[in-house]
């Protein structure tokens, strides 16, 4: 008797977990979107850069590094007149980001 019990209830663990399984795997996972503004004033250029999370979860991310974006800035003969990375120093550490819910 013990051992039909047991079998039931390790059964309805089993059933409980394939349940919890199915309801994550509908949770979709849009991308973080990026909307990039640039605004010119005399000589000088102005880059906002704004990232959303379209998800109703809060989303994780992890850079391996500090650096969370690259910006180049390119003529109309396609050479590269700045280029944010090179003037720049990044740690190597992992670092991570969480995005809340919109």
């Amino acid at each position: 008797m013990k051992r039909l019990v047991f079998i039931l209830l390790l059964l309805t663990v089993c059933l409980a977990g394939c349940q919890e399984k199915k309801q994550q795997a509908t949770t979709t996972n849009e991308p973080i979107q990026i909307a990039v503004k640039t605004t010119k004033q005399d000589d000088m250029m102005q880059l906002d850069i704004s990232l959303t999370n379209p998800n109703d979860h809060s989303v994780n991310v992890t850079y391996p590094s500090s650096q969370r974006f690259q910006a180049q800035l390119i003529d109309a003969k396609q050479h590269v007149t700045y280029d944010f990375e090179k003037e720049q120093v990044f740690t190597q550490a992992i670092e991570k980001d969480t995005f809340t819910k919109r």
